[in-house]
């Protein structure tokens, strides 16, 4: 089965915790992206302490009226952060977020650093293609018999007659 390393994207958001909620936001904005890593300091191998949702900025700051200029990530960063391991399967990376309710998955190697990040709909891709891979093999045997079947019919219909006309002689 796929390994949690092999589906998860790179690069990554990442901000470092004393980022201001605008320039997160604005992050977010020109990265095209829904979340940013937060990690204690950006660095060549990050290791990640929190992650920060463009909901959360919503929901903790925008919805509230709070002034997102005086508020940075860490007071928004939910903590202990919840992170697959590269060489977990896809399944038990499902199975986490199923346990902690959650649509992204921080991905780290065995040192901890950050690798990538694989979300809910990444996932959800993988597994259809595994499924129609599945509905494929099904589809294929169908066809297969079918193949088979009137050749099968025709060659016990051929034994059949030769049976018959030796018993006629």
């Amino acid at each position: 089965m796929t390994r949690l390393s092999a589906m998860c994207k790179f690069p990554v958001q990442i901000a470092a915790r004393d980022t201001t909620i605008v320039a997160a936001a604005q992050m977010m904005r020109e990265g095209h992206a829904g979340a940013l890593i937060v990690v204690d300091k950006v660095a060549k191998a990050p290791k990640p302490i929190g992650i920060v949702t463009d909901r959360d900025i919503v929901v903790a700051i925008v919805a509230l009226d709070l002034d997102p200029n005086i508020f940075v990530l860490d007071d928004l960063v939910n903590r202990p952060l919840v992170v697959g391991k590269g060489d977990q399967s896809i399944r038990e990376g499902l199975a986490l977020m199923n346990a902690k309710g959650i649509r992204r998955l921080p991905v780290v190697n065995k040192a901890g650093a950050l690798i990538g990040i694989v979300a809910l709909d990444d996932l959800i891709a993988e597994i259809a293609r595994d499924l129609k891979q599945v509905a494929d093999v099904i589809d294929r045997e169908i066809t297969k018999e079918l193949e088979l079947r009137p050749a099968r019919i025709r060659a016990r219909k051929a034994q059949v007659a030769k049976d018959c006309d030796a018993r006629d002689i």
